[in-house]
């Protein structure tokens, strides 16, 4: 745990010195290791990490530590507003699957977002969100453009067991409480989409960014 006040650093590392000290072993950060399995560090861990990369002035040498330092050069806070709509969610802890570099506003918005409320973060980088991801991850949080949602959809929907095909589906997206669709989107049709697959039938459409975050 950081040995140093909290001023100090940026956004991310006082909310992962809040998280140490209150769920010290809940874990944060999902990502592959070196034979392609998924790994995670705590937050304790994550700060751990953090503090030991930024103190040998060095360039991390792993994706997850890279990631750790891009979001800790973000100077920015989390955006509140994006906190007002998405609310609690219902039950634990919000999962969001991050794809895309730190420098993508989305992206470090909504990365910022998630170790400030204690959300777990799964680090996949990648073009886009695969669906067999998302089916291993039930994340609670899906942030992508209109058009990659709706293909994402459709993926699922071919990875699909032949037998119980619906209830597979259902409780792949038993926990998704939200859709922050960047850019242009028809969310009229990916809610009908959603609500075919068997999505949670409060799940929440929202324009990402809608405004400026």
């Amino acid at each position: 745990m950081s040995s140093g006040p909290t001023s100090a650093g940026g956004p991310l590392q006082v909310a992962l010195e809040r998280w140490a000290r209150e769920s010290p072993e809940a874990p944060f950060l999902f990502f592959r290791g070196e034979r392609g399995h998924f790994r995670w560090w705590s937050f304790a861990a994550a700060l751990a990490e953090l503090d030991r990369t930024s103190a040998t002035r060095t360039s991390a040498d792993t994706e997850p530590r890279a990631f750790l330092l891009g979001l800790e050069a973000l100077r920015s806070a989390p955006s509140e507003q994006l906190g007002r709509q998405l609310g609690a969610p219902r039950r634990g802890r919000d999962i969001w699957i991050s794809t895309r570099a730190v420098d993508v506003t989305c992206e470090a918005q909504l990365a910022l977002w998630a170790a400030h409320t204690g959300a777990a973060i799964v680090r996949e980088p990648g073009e886009r969100l695969h669906p067999e991801l998302l089916a291993w991850a039930r994340p609670t949080l899906v942030s992508a453009p209109g058009a990659e949602i709706d293909g994402l959809f459709g993926g699922l929907e071919n990875i699909s067991p032949r037998l119980w095909a619906k209830r597979w589906r259902r409780r792949r997206l038993a926990r998704l409480r939200a859709l922050l669709v960047e850019g242009a989107g028809e969310t009229l049709v990916l809610a009908r989409r959603a609500a075919a697959l068997g999505a949670p039938e409060d799940l929440l459409l929202l324009p990402f960014p809608g405004a400026r975050w």
